[in-house]
């Protein structure tokens, strides 16, 4: 399979072309002399074609050979080369889909920042197509008010398919998620999304991707069109802060134009940085125009089950495996857990339990297989996966097996010391004898 097919009527020219190409980027290369060898060499799928204009003894010129690869490979990124070019040609070649057009004799080192732009583009088409395919599906797990409230903005913001939103929350609440999901509800649906993180990058790092250089694109131009979802915006500095003002402010980079929505997300609180001088206010009110905060799960944890439900699918679908059933006590237990990291550390624990189920050949997920952070979350967990039905009895019944439980390990906590487990608990040491000896009598 050729990554780049090189299509000249001239033998040196492709022989120079392809020579350079092998040694500056390691490509797979594949050469043709007319139109009926180029016809041919599309079933390697090439990623780039380098395209003459002019095919001598061909029975069709380059123009025609482009309309016909246009049609065939879409994503292919097509570079025109001339010696007799015009503006005329090169605009009319650019409207028909050649990715640009280069002029005989050409400077090596332009064609390769060329050809190395034009196989960024077409990594990048091939990448959204994976993920649209991935995501056509995605939708908001849950039937918790806050879920539902939050289903309603999102389809009430992916109808305004320009306005800036703010997106905040927790690590892994799922900020990435509903960014796809308004992304795929709009009208953009069909253009690129745009993940485009910046923690952990310096200011100059940061800089360069807004803009670009010789050897990448602006992030503004591989999402044009389409959707650029920041991810962590407040970990830029203000001088960063304000370069990406000015690009918002005048919907290009430099002299290049751009159609982009812009969704910021963040774990943080603007509000804050505000106050604290880190968020520029110029900024923060160009982008927040439309507001979403993300619950955390230990807020909707009557969604876990379903959460869980849906993971247990996608894991199994992944891996082609059987879908697992989950046993009452790990439900109990998962919802019992307060879930620092949110629905993705759900998620990976769900990942994990089908592993261990499968390494196992069982077919129920049970207690034991669940990671040591969840068992070990308090010391009450311990105690709920043995009383297999305490969420069918009456409260008063299962309010006293839960004191029950819960007084035996703050007991052990304290190596039975009755005065300091009655500080802990806050409680009267005279009144927690009386309810040791009244739940062990059964007469509480």
């Amino acid at each position: 399979m050729a990554d780049i097919l090189i299509v000249d009527d001239k033998a040196d020219i492709r022989e120079l072309i392809s020579e350079v190409l092998q040694e500056e980027f390691r490509y797979a290369v594949a050469c043709a002399k007319d139109t009926q060898g180029a016809l041919e060499q599309l079933s390697t799928n090439p990623k780039v074609v380098i395209l003459d204009i002019w095919l001598e003894g061909s029975h069709m010129d380059g123009v025609g050979l482009l309309k016909i690869i246009k049609q065939r490979l879409p994503k292919t990124q097509i570079i025109m080369i001339s010696g007799h070019g015009n503006i005329d040609i090169a605009v009319k070649t650019i409207k028909l889909g050649a990715y640009d057009f280069i002029e005989k004799p050409f400077k090596t080192a332009k064609l390769l920042i060329m050809v190395e732009r034009a196989m960024e583009k077409y990594l990048l088409l091939n990448e959204n197509n994976r993920l649209k395919s991935q995501q056509e599906g995605l939708e908001i797990i849950g039937q918790s008010k806050q879920i539902t409230k939050l289903r309603s903005l999102i389809d009430s913001i992916a109808l305004k398919s320009n306005s800036r939103v703010v997106i905040t929350g927790g690590h892994g609440v799922g900020k990435a998620t509903v960014a796809q999901v308004i992304h795929n509800k709009s009208s953009r649906y069909e253009k690129p999304f745009l993940y485009w993180h910046v923690t952990n990058k310096s200011p100059d790092v940061i800089t360069r991707e807004l803009f670009g250089d010789e050897t990448m694109s602006s992030v503004f131009t591989k999402a044009d069109g389409g959707t650029l979802f920041i991810n962590d915006f407040l970990c830029m500095s203000l001088e960063t802060q304000s370069e990406l003002l000015q690009i918002l402010k005048n919907s290009a980079v430099g002299n290049h134009n751009f159609d982009v929505r812009i969704i910021a997300a963040t774990t943080g609180s603007p509000e804050q940085a505000l106050s604290e001088g880190s968020l520029g206010e110029a900024l923060y009110y160009n982008l927040n125009i439309a507001r979403i905060n993300l619950p955390l799960l230990s807020q909707r944890k009557g969604d876990i089950e379903l959460l869980s439900r849906e993971f247990i699918k996608l894991v199994a679908e992944a891996y082609g495996n059987r879908i697992q059933e989950l046993g009452k006590d790990v439900l109990k237990l998962l919802k019992f857990y307060d879930w620092p990291g949110n629905v993705r550390q759900l998620k990976n624990v769900i990942e994990w339990l089908i592993i261990v189920a499968n390494s196992q050949q069982k077919q129920e997920i049970t207690t034991d297989m669940l990671p040591a952070e969840i068992l070990s979350n308090n010391d009450c967990s311990r105690n709920i996966g043995s009383n297999n039905d305490l969420f069918d009895k009456p409260i008063k019944e299962a309010r006293d097996i839960f004191e029950k439980s819960y007084i035996e390990v703050q007991l052990e906590r304290f190596n039975g010391n009755i005065s300091k487990t009655a500080d802990f608990i806050k409680m009267d040491r005279a009144a927690l004898h009386r309810k040791i000896k009244c739940l062990q009598e059964g007469s509480c």
